[in-house]
C-alpha cells in the first residue's frame, strides 16, 4: 500500500495537486448503526457498530505512512472510533504531515482533555451530524459520558 502511495505521489503530484494523505475509515454512521460505539445502540442491544479497521491495523498503516511523510486523515464518528483515532494520532505527534480526524460526531468526556492537550490534531467535523437527531439522542440518553462534538467558529486574521 505505501509503495503504491509513494508511486502515485511521484507520478501525479503537481503544482495544483498533491497525493500526500492516507485516509483510513474506522467505522460507519450513527444513522445506519455502523458508527463504532462503546455501548450498544439503545434500539439494538447487541450492536456496537462496525469496525472497519482494527486498532492494530490502524497503528501499522499510520506509522508506515507517517514515516514516508504522508499526512493522516481518519474517518471516525462513534465514540470508540474517535478514541482509537486519537490513540493512533497521539502516538505520531511530531510527524511531518498533518493529523486529522474527520467527522468526530461522538466522543467521551475522557477524550476531551486529550483533544485539547495534544494541540496538533485537526478536527474536520460535519456540523449537520452534531445535531441531536433521533438516533444520537437515543444513544446519548443511554451513555451520559458521550457528547456530540462542539462546533464553534473562530475568525483568524
Amino acid at each position: 500500500m505505501i509503495g503504491l502511495m509513494k508511486r502515485n505521489r511521484e507520478m501525479y503530484s503537481s503544482e495544483n495537486v498533491s497525493h500526500d494523505t492516507l485516509k483510513m475509515i474506522t467505522d460507519g454512521t450513527v444513522e445506519e448503526h455502523t458508527a463504532l460505539l462503546y455501548e450498544p445502540y439503545a434500539d439494538s442491544e447487541d450492536n456496537c457498530g462496525s469496525e472497519m479497521l482494527s486498532a492494530e491495523e490502524m497503528k501499522k498503516a499510520a506509522g508506515l505512512a507517517a514515516a514516508e511523510g504522508f499526512s493522516l486523515h481518519i474517518h471516525a464518528i462513534g465514540d470508540k472510533a474517535v478514541t482509537r483515532a486519537l490513540d493512533v494520532l497521539c502516538e505520531l505527534k511530531g510527524c511531518e504531515g498533518t493529523r486529522t480526524i474527520a467527522h468526530n460526531q461522538l466522543y467521551t468526556d475522557g477524550d476531551t482533555a486529550r483533544i485539547i492537550n495534544d494541540g496538533g490534531i485537526f478536527f474536520q467535523t460535519t456540523p449537520q451530524w452534531t445535531k441531536s437527531d433521533d438516533y444520537t439522542l437515543r444513544y446519548r440518553q443511554s451513555a451520559q459520558s458521550v457528547r456530540p462534538c462542539p462546533v464553534s467558529a473562530r475568525r483568524v486574521y
